[in-house]
């Protein structure tokens, strides 16, 4: 039975919600092998501001279309297939994300138990003092100072962890698991927070030590701040790719989107290409001074990592690469240098999911965090 075990294939389905639209994937899960993204699909780019049930109502249709799209496009090239579980990663503002640390050193090298561990959850829940966190989950454990994965039944003198704990609207959480499980009405669903699967992702990624990881979405920016390999920190601001393309025109988000890429590339030297490009540039000040305020909240504690780690829109990457490496945030880095920007891609999680036609660096992690998270159960 073992054997046809590790043989058998399991389907998720991994939603990346963000106000604005949503994405869709379909992976595939085999016992010692990554993953593989089978098909994935985005509902269209919608930059209407949302009250908080309009959000909801928009929410439950960008979910179908981003799933019905996905799901069709993967019974294309695997015929029958069955998503077994769906996976709602929420961003912010949608979801709130805060991480709280918690430590205990003992006398002496100590049998660390399951007890050991729970209690420290438990402190660090009542020090993040968030009310109804929909998601409470310990995202680091260290022995004597040193990461590890599976430390129930080893010895150490120093415990320490650090716990990860969202909250959203009821009312869109509702809506979103409501959502899901039309979707898709044989799978089992759960919904984690952006924050969480990003922690989860880059904290496994080879060659992360220090690093500022900016995850700039339509609807707002999730900020997560890695030391040593671990989330430390977390962020976020109400501004987003929206608010950078509703103030540079009134065309639809889509055309803007693509004519971005097309500036950023050298490419736009039509009339509309060069109006949008100088009304981004009147709108860069206000953008500076949107995440200097953040930054310099972020520094108070300790500089920030030279290292920014970049996630956005495709059509929107290159651009915020160059922006974030042009512009003068050295104030608040270690080395006062300005930041060495790295556009995150889906390629960059290849040890853990397969993503070979992809674009979509925030699905890929997704899809990455999923597959870690299916590896380890």
């Amino acid at each position: 039975m073992a054997i046809l075990n590790l043989g058998r294939e399991r389907v998720s389905a991994i939603f990346d919600i963000d106000p604005g639209h949503v994405g869709c994937a379909i992976v595939a899960h085999r016992a010692g092998a990554p993953a593989t993204v089978i098909a994935e699909a985005r509902s269209a780019l919608n930059l209407e501001p949302r009250t908080g049930e309009q959000a909801a109502a928009r929410v439950t249709e960008e979910i179908a279309a981003a799933a019905k799209s996905a799901h069709d496009l993967a019974l294309e090239r695997r015929k029958g297939i069955a998503v077994q579980s769906v996976y709602c990663m929420i961003r912010f503002p949608h979801s709130s994300s805060t991480l709280s640390r918690a430590r205990k050193t003992f006398e002496k090298e100590t049998f660390i138990r399951d007890a050991e561990i729970a209690a420290l959850a438990q402190e660090a829940r009542a020090k993040a003092a968030v009310e109804k966190p929909y998601e409470s989950a310990v995202v680091s454990i260290l022995l004597n100072g040193y990461l590890t994965h599976a430390p129930e039944g080893k010895y150490a003198h120093d415990l320490e962890l650090v716990s990860l704990f969202s909250s959203a609207e009821e009312g869109l959480l509702a809506a979103v698991r409501g959502a899901a499980e039309k979707s898709f009405p044989a799978a089992k669903s759960e919904i984690r927070s952006s924050a969480r699967m990003r922690a989860v992702a880059i904290g496994k990624r080879k060659g992360i030590r220090d690093a500022l990881l900016i995850d700039c979405g339509v609807g707002g920016t999730d900020i997560v701040l890695f030391c040593d390999g671990i989330a430390d920190e977390c962020a976020g601001m109400d501004e987003g790719l929206g608010h950078v393309l509703a103030a540079v025109s009134k065309r639809p988000p889509e055309e803007i989107a693509s004519r971005l890429r097309m500036i950023a590339r050298g490419a736009g030297e039509d009339e509309a290409s060069q109006a949008i490009d100088k009304a981004l540039a009147a709108a860069e000040p206000g953008l500076v001074k949107l995440f200097g305020e953040k930054f310099a909240a972020l520094a108070q504690r300790a500089k920030l990592p030279h290292d920014l780690i970049l996630v956005a829109h495709p059509d929107m990457i290159e651009w915020l690469t160059r922006f974030f490496s042009r512009i003068d945030f050295t104030q608040f880095t270690r080395t006062s240098l300005p930041f060495a920007v790295e556009s995150m891609q889906a390629t960059d999680f290849a040890q853990f999911v397969i993503a070979d036609e992809s674009d979509d660096a925030a699905l890929a992690a997704g899809c990455a965090a999923l597959a870690i998270e299916e590896q380890s159960t």
